[in-house]
């Protein structure tokens, strides 16, 4: 984790675009698929929080080491294009996508997938096939070879996959057992990026993003925001 400076190149407002913006950062700075970085800018005095930003497609390289990054976050509405944040990351615990998947399903089961498209472009790179179900249905600009599915069709495509993906909110969690149709078989690997307000990055601890995990809690910020789908359903 350190600091950069960034500058926000684009804003996002279509659907389709998976994503909120495009920003312009050092290429250290670009967070792995499920890891985040948090922006603030320095001008901005009645910005309380940073503002959380995960990647939503891979970088495109640009002279001087620097690249350039969809995002998708929260955006503050009085930011502009041009504006320069200061950026921290990358932060968090990402995906972690195993050389041996061969079949990838990603699950969003909650607004955009942005979050889980730089994992399809890793998932495409080592040869794996990847289907994607989300609640969003705008989902243009996407490789042709991503088969798009409904949310209905998940009991099948969990049936399929060896490796399964999913982004969540919160307040999801109390009911993904019952969403998934039980719980994934334990050959199947799979893991979940659950989003949650996390205003201190790690820095403080502060329990805001705090979430049932097993028996006890464990924070979206430092321990995740990616968990194994097993630590976040109740002990049988």
């Amino acid at each position: 984790m350190a600091n950069y400076t960034g500058q926000l190149s684009e804003i996002l407002l279509e659907a389709y675009q998976n994503a909120s913006a495009r920003l312009v950062c050092p290429a250290e700075a670009q967070p792995a698929p499920g890891q985040y970085i948090q922006a603030t800018h320095p001008h901005d005095e009645s910005q309380a929080v940073p503002v959380t930003l995960f990647a939503a497609a891979p970088a495109n390289p640009l002279p001087g080491g620097r690249v350039s990054l969809a995002v998708l976050g929260a955006l503050r509405p009085d930011w502009q294009p041009g504006a320069e944040l200061a950026l921290r990351g990358p932060l968090g615990r990402g995906f972690t996508l195993p050389k041996r998947a061969q079949r990838v399903a990603l699950l969003g089961l909650q607004g955009s997938p942005g979050r889980l498209l730089p994992l399809a472009a890793q998932a495409l790179a080592q040869g794996s096939q990847v289907a994607l179900a989300s609640q969003a249905m705008a989902v243009g600009h996407l490789p042709p070879a991503i088969e798009v599915h409904e949310l209905n069709d998940l009991p099948r495509l969990l049936a399929w996959a060896d490796y399964v993906a999913l982004d969540l909110d919160r307040a999801d969690l109390e009911s993904l057992e019952a969403r998934l149709g039980g719980r994934p078989p334990r050959a199947v690997t799979a893991q979940a990026l659950v989003r949650a307000p996390m205003p201190c990055g790690g820095l403080a601890s502060c329990g805001v993003c705090s979430l049932p995990a097993g028996r006890g809690t464990r924070l979206a910020c430092e321990q995740g925001p990616v968990f194994e789908l097993s630590e976040l359903f109740a002990p049988a």
